[in-house]
Protein backbone atom coordinates (compact mmCIF):
# COMPACT_ATOMS: atom_id res chain seq x y z
CA UNK A 1 0.00 0.00 0.00
CA UNK A 2 1.57 3.12 -1.37
CA UNK A 3 2.41 5.53 1.65
CA UNK A 4 0.23 8.69 2.92
CA UNK A 5 2.23 12.22 1.35
CA UNK A 6 2.78 14.23 4.31
CA UNK A 7 1.00 17.94 4.41
CA UNK A 8 4.42 19.49 5.88
CA UNK A 9 5.63 22.21 4.24
CA UNK A 10 9.17 22.13 3.55
CA UNK A 11 10.29 23.81 6.50
CA UNK A 12 8.46 21.65 8.82
CA UNK A 13 10.10 18.73 6.75
CA UNK A 14 13.65 20.47 7.53
CA UNK A 15 12.84 21.08 11.19
CA UNK A 16 11.82 17.10 12.06
CA UNK A 17 14.55 15.78 9.97
CA UNK A 18 17.05 18.43 11.85
CA UNK A 19 15.35 17.58 15.63
CA UNK A 20 15.88 13.52 14.45
CA UNK A 21 19.48 14.18 13.74
CA UNK A 22 20.20 15.75 17.09
CA UNK A 23 18.52 13.23 19.03
CA UNK A 24 20.34 10.66 17.14
CA UNK A 25 23.62 12.66 18.12
CA UNK A 26 23.00 13.12 21.56
CA UNK A 27 22.06 9.22 22.09
CA UNK A 28 25.52 8.29 20.09
CA UNK A 29 23.69 6.24 17.10
CA UNK A 30 25.17 9.01 14.72
CA UNK A 31 28.79 10.14 14.66
CA UNK A 32 28.86 13.97 11.95
CA UNK A 33 32.06 13.49 11.62
CA UNK A 34 32.22 9.81 10.45
CA UNK A 35 29.06 10.65 8.44
CA UNK A 36 30.95 13.29 6.53
CA UNK A 37 34.03 10.87 5.53
CA UNK A 38 31.91 8.22 4.61
CA UNK A 39 29.35 10.37 2.40
CA UNK A 40 32.63 12.18 0.43
CA UNK A 41 33.98 8.52 0.00
CA UNK A 42 30.92 7.31 -1.84
CA UNK A 43 30.30 10.76 -3.57
CA UNK A 44 33.77 10.02 -4.53
CA UNK A 45 33.37 6.72 -5.74
CA UNK A 46 30.19 8.00 -7.82
CA UNK A 47 31.92 10.93 -9.28
CA UNK A 48 35.13 8.89 -10.00
CA UNK A 49 32.62 6.23 -12.49
CA UNK A 50 30.93 9.40 -14.16
CA UNK A 51 34.30 10.75 -15.10
CA UNK A 52 35.07 7.60 -16.58
CA UNK A 53 31.73 6.98 -17.75
CA UNK A 54 31.89 10.33 -19.57
CA UNK A 55 35.08 9.95 -20.98
CA UNK A 56 34.23 6.63 -22.66
CA UNK A 57 36.38 4.31 -20.98
CA UNK A 58 35.00 0.58 -19.61
CA UNK A 59 34.35 -0.34 -16.38
CA UNK A 60 37.16 -2.47 -15.64
CA UNK A 61 36.52 -2.57 -12.23
CA UNK A 62 33.01 -4.43 -12.70
CA UNK A 63 33.65 -7.19 -15.36
CA UNK A 64 30.25 -8.77 -16.61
Amino acid sequence: MPRKKSADTAAEQSARFRAEVDRMVVAGELNPIEADELFDKALSGVARLRQQWFNGEEGSENPS
